[in-house]
C-alpha cells in the first residue's frame, strides 16, 4: 500500500527545503496523526479551517493506493 499525504496550506509537519519540520499540530488532531511516524494509520477527512473540538482543523490531502490498483495494472501488461 502507498499514502501519500500533502501537508495543505497550514503545512503543519510538512518538511522544508533545508531539511527543517514546519511546527506540528496539537497532539491528538488528526493533522498530526497524519505525521507521527509511530504506526500505520493515517487519516482521510473532509476539508476544514474551523478547529473542531478534539480533530482540530484539517487542510491534509491523502491519497491511498491499494496493492490490488497498483499491481493489477502492471498484471495486465
Amino acid at each position: 500500500m502507498v499514502v501519500l499525504v500533502s501537508h495543505g496550506k497550514n503545512a503543519f509537519g510538512a518538511i522544508t527545503t533545508k531539511g527543517t519540520t514546519i511546527a506540528p499540530p496539537a497532539a491528538g488532531t488528526d493533522e498530526a496523526e497524519n505525521i507521527d511516524g509511530a504506526n500505520t494509520v493515517f487519516v482521510k477527512r473532509d476539508f476544514t479551517e474551523t478547529d473542531v473540538a478534539t480533530y482540530g482543523a484539517f487542510d491534509d490531502l491523502v491519497l491511498v493506493i491499494k496493492p490490488d490498483e497498483f499491481i493489477s495494472p502492471l498484471s495486465r501488461d
